[in-house]
């Protein structure tokens, strides 16, 4: 028997060009009461080779206010298209899925993700059509002196960046924005298994 609807998170994305962000303005909270086993399923198609992958993983409540996650495994999955291509995504590592080396999606056609599972348990995702993302226009951050909330009275400073584009009317798209740090570190040595010193003088033994 196929179960429909029952992957969580298939997203087809269209990237913006020349940047990956991951982030939103508006602030999301979500709390679960979980008590139940429950089968997640997360996966990306994109218009960029390399950057499609399927997870499977099978949340476990431990507390009432925790889950757990096991990677399911030797799962088949693919990824069908509306001209007929069946795409087979292979377990490389423990709950993770690749497709071979050079595909990607190609905007304008529809995409379904399905799978069945080691227990014959098959699976599939709504057909989703992958569009082109616009345009940037304008990219900026500030700096918010009580961006983290690390207690109910305590808070850090930290960035928020932003991205400018117009979303074509009507539309309804959903944005995947991924973001990428780099600082440089103050530090010329790394060591394994052991710790790196700064004090006392000299700086950068183990």
């Amino acid at each position: 028997m196929i179960k429909k609807n029952k992957i969580l998170k298939f997203f087809l994305v269209s990237f913006l060009p020349g940047l990956f962000l991951l982030s939103c303005v508006e602030d999301f909270e979500a709390k679960f009461e979980l008590q139940d086993r429950i089968l997640v399923i997360e996966g990306v198609l994109s218009d960029i080779e390399g950057e499609q992958y399927v997870t499977i993983r099978e949340s476990i409540p431990s507390s009432q206010t925790s889950s757990y996650f096991k990677v399911i495994s030797k799962a088949k999955v693919f990824v069908t298209d509306n001209t007929g291509n069946n795409i087979i995504f292979s377990e490389r590592e423990s709950g993770y899925y690749y497709p071979e080396t050079g595909f990607k999606g190609e905007i304008g056609r529809t995409y379904q993700l399905e799978i069945e599972l080691n227990d014959g348990t098959k699976l599939e995702s709504d057909i989703q059509k992958l569009t082109k993302a616009p345009a940037i226009k304008n990219v900026y951050k500030t700096i918010d002196p009580e961006a983290v909330q690390v207690t109910a009275t305590k808070t850090l400073p930290g960035h928020k960046i932003y991205v400018d584009y117009d979303d074509p009317k009507g539309v309804g798209d959903n944005y995947l924005w991924t973001w990428t740090l780099y600082e440089k570190q103050d530090a010329c040595k790394t060591c394994y298994g052991g710790l790196y010193y700064r004090d006392p003088k000299p700086e950068g033994y183990c």
